[in-house]
């Protein structure tokens, strides 16, 4: 029996990324916690300038992420600034030597507060606080976000 599509569409239950994790979990030391809370901007303009509080993704983006409030408007024509809170899932990682843990000790230093990288050979936004050398920031696409939810958690268990 072919069913229509409608009917298929009203059975598609749309869910929160990193909803079945719950919003924190206590790995190995390490504090994990999914943040909601947070919003994501997309700031791309021809101009060079810099951005201090945002996040270099390539030679004319930056990436704000924040609770709202602190965001930048737009200075000319020619820039796009777009709101991409929906694309992103966020996650905060917290407890002493996590950036050795996760591999990034090498990366520190390589621009403002963040950087893109890889991890679990996903492409994730970096955001270090300045003031916690313990706590790190993780944006990752929202389709992934249960992946490398997971993959945090194994990898901060690991003990060896």
């Amino acid at each position: 029996m072919i069913r229509k599509a409608r009917d298929c569409v009203a059975e598609l239950v749309r869910r929160r990324p990193l909803a079945r994790h719950g919003a924190e979990t206590d790995i190995g030391g390490f504090r994990m916690v999914a943040r909601g809370d947070l919003t994501a901007h997309l700031l791309t303009e021809r101009n060079g300038a810099d951005h201090a509080a945002a996040i270099r993704l390539g030679p004319h983006d930056w990436l704000f992420v924040g609770t709202g409030e602190a965001m930048p408007a737009p200075r000319a024509p020619s820039t796009l600034f777009q709101d991409m809170t929906s694309a992103y899932a966020f996650i905060d990682v917290a407890g002493a030597g996590v950036v050795d843990r996760l591999g990034l000790a090498g990366l520190i230093g390589v621009g403002p507060p963040g950087f893109v990288t890889r991890l679990a050979d996903l492409r994730v936004v970096v955001g270090l606080d300045v003031e916690d050398a313990d706590h790190v920031r993780i944006v990752v696409d929202r389709s992934s976000a249960d992946y490398m939810w997971e993959w945090l958690a194994a990898r901060l268990a690991d003990i060896g």
